[in-house]
């Protein structure tokens, strides 16, 4: 290092050394700086750091691609959790809808939507669900809420520690193994003998009309759909919670406006209404459907192009809320 000047002069560092020391100092502000950026949340630490780890009853617990830190909250695919709680569930990739369905309890979760909902409430999310691939991520906080369970975060080992679940360390490892991709024993798709809505009399007979009279010359996969369609409407929060209030809408079903759906019922109708019962939805979760040979509004006709359509059956298009 060389000193040159006099005592009212500045240092000036020149040579091989005042290099080494440019660097180090400029390599010590740039860690300084990605340590600020880290501690105020401008870069995620999930990035930063090691991944999080989740536990569950002090088990260790997989989950089918690495926990996911949102806006400060955990967030993991809510098919995971599908095996431990005793529930199964149908993820609308299209559309991001995802419901869940127990013996105590029935749940639409969709993507980019702070509200959750079951039959019965509105549920608010902190952070919204996110699409990754073939899953649907959503906050550990929030299933911790709807199931009862406690949650705590160790920062020093990174994890994500779920406690008060009803499920036993057997449970978990057989869990852990199914994610691994293992199949239980005895594993079927029972999804067929269940159904997501219990209709009363009176609903079920107004649900096989308005399939008979919406799609009297449609295939059967398009009778299906037309009650897929009043499902999918019950679940979505912009629309009547029951099939009867879906049906009765004002405006909605032009068979109820122009009284064809007291007509006669064809024979295949009551079956197709069962099968939507069961869950099965041709339409990958749409909540209209429409002819557009018979659209004779231009208005009418600017609103259906405007939606984003899901599949296509027989002379119908079915498709999802406009963005």
């Amino acid at each position: 290092m060389n000193y040159s000047g006099d005592e009212s002069d500045s240092i000036r560092l020149t040579g091989p050394c005042s290099q080494v020391f440019r660097v180090r100092v400029a390599a010590l502000v740039a860690v300084l700086v990605l340590v600020s950026l880290v501690a105020n949340g401008a870069i995620p630490r999930a990035h930063a750091s090691s991944p999080v780890t989740l536990t569950v009853n002090g088990e260790s617990f997989s989950t089918s691609i690495p926990v996911q830190i949102i806006d400060g909250y955990a967030m993991i695919p809510i098919q995971d959790v599908e095996f431990i709680t005793g529930g199964h569930g149908t993820f609308y990739p299209k559309s991001g809808a995802y419901r869940y369905r127990s013996p105590d309890l029935q749940l639409l979760v969709v993507e980019s939507r702070p509200q959750a909902r079951t039959p019965e409430q509105v549920l608010e999310q902190k952070v919204p669900p996110v699409t990754e691939g073939d899953y649907l991520l959503v906050s550990v906080r929030f299933l911790a809420d709807v199931f009862n369970w406690e949650v705590q975060w160790d920062q020093v080992e990174r994890e994500v520690q779920i406690t008060g679940m009803e499920v036993s360390a057997e449970q978990i490892e057989e869990h852990n193994r199914w994610i691994a991709g293992w199949e239980p024993e005895g594993t079927e798709d029972d999804s067929d003998s269940e159904t997501i809505y219990d209709p009363t009399d009176e609903e079920m007979d107004l649900l096989v009309r308005l399939i008979s009279a919406e799609a009297p010359n449609e295939p059967f996969e398009g009778m299906v759909a037309v009650g897929a369609v009043v499902l999918n409407r019950v679940e979505s929060p912009d629309f009547p919670d029951t099939v009867k209030g879906v049906i009765m809408q004002p405006g909605q079903f032009c068979p109820v406006d122009n009284g064809q759906i007291d007509r006669p019922v064809l024979s295949d109708a009551e079956k197709a209404g069962e099968r939507a019962l069961s869950g099965e939805d041709p339409t990958d979760g749409a909540v209209y459907f429409f002819n557009p040979d018979r659209i004779t509004s231009p208005s009418t006709l600017r609103w259906a192009e405007s939606l984003p359509v899901y599949s296509r059956i027989g002379s119908h298009v079915f498709a999802g809320q406009a963005e």
